[in-house]
């Protein structure tokens, strides 16, 4: 994100967590419940409160903004000899269609996935 986005981002959750706490302490002129302050501010219970809870344990600007989602890059990792594999078949010129059909017919004729194909002597 640019400093704009950024700025603008966290300028709307300081605002947001400022006018909570008024309705928390029933300061608020057109919020009675948190309910309500809710549907005005147009945000769901459980985003602001995700943000609320992340920013009163960091007290960072860093803490308003949106974080990093989705798997971690090693959980979907290809296992090293299959990657062993492709490349040393990408080094004799051989196209992807052709690779995977290489790998799916040594799957099929080694007895286990986790067995290493380079050793089984079918290339």
């Amino acid at each position: 994100m640019n400093s704009t986005v950024e700025r603008n981002c966290v300028h709307r959750w300081r605002f947001l967590m400022r006018e909570f706490e008024l309705v928390k302490s029933g300061g608020h002129l057109q919020c009675r419940f948190r309910e309500d302050f809710h549907r005005f501010c147009g945000t769901s219970l459980q985003t602001f409160y995700k943000y609320h809870h992340r920013f009163l344990n960091e007290k960072s600007d860093q803490a308003l903004m949106p974080q990093k989602r989705g798997p971690r890059w090693k959980s979907r990792r290809t296992p090293g000899f299959i990657e062993q594999l492709v490349l040393e078949q990408r080094r004799k010129s051989i196209n992807r269609y052709e690779i995977y059909a290489i790998l799916k017919w040594s799957s099929r004729t080694t007895p286990a996935l986790h067995q290493n194909p380079l050793s089984s002597g079918h290339f």
